[in-house]
């Protein structure tokens, strides 16, 4: 019964960090698909303040759009660290989400399936560890009964 629990619950482990793994590439698409979102929504808000000559005009154009712009510079930058600046490919970013999230779901209820039925079998385990105590303690008390 030992050797089925702990294989049992190495299954558990196992799927456990298989998940979290899938959660943080998830995450981190969530993430590059939210930053392409910002370079792509500050994209004509860039190109009308390069076109515009005047300090004054572009002074007055920033603080407009004040908030596009500062989301447009971190995840220039974000994007830039990771290197995907020039490869903003969301759709396939969002293929791989979907697929990611199937295989989570899968995964987790796979997980909540077997660590249902571990439980069950370590409750099993210790009620019969249990009654085998108890057993003996009776077994040894008659024993002592018999032998006065």
């Amino acid at each position: 019964m030992m050797i089925i629990m702990a294989s049992m619950q190495r299954i558990v482990f196992d799927l456990n960090d298989e998940m979290r793994t899938r959660n943080e590439r998830m995450q981190e698409l969530k993430d590059n698909i939210r930053y392409a979102g910002y370079l792509q929504e500050a994209q004509p808000v860039i190109e009308k303040l390069q076109s515009v000559r005047f300090k004054k005009a572009k002074e007055r154009m920033k603080d407009e759009n004040a908030d596009v712009l500062r989301r447009y510079y971190l995840a220039k930058r974000i994007m830039g660290e990771k290197g995907l600046i020039d490869k903003l490919d969301t759709a396939a970013w969002s293929v791989e989400l979907e697929q990611l999230r199937t295989e989570y779901q899968k995964a987790n209820d796979e997980y909540h399936k077997i660590n249902k039925d571990c439980k069950m079998i370590r409750e099993l385990y210790l009620f019969a560890k249990d009654t085998m105590r108890e057993n003996r303690g009776v077994t040894q008390e008659r024993s002592r009964e018999e032998a006065r």
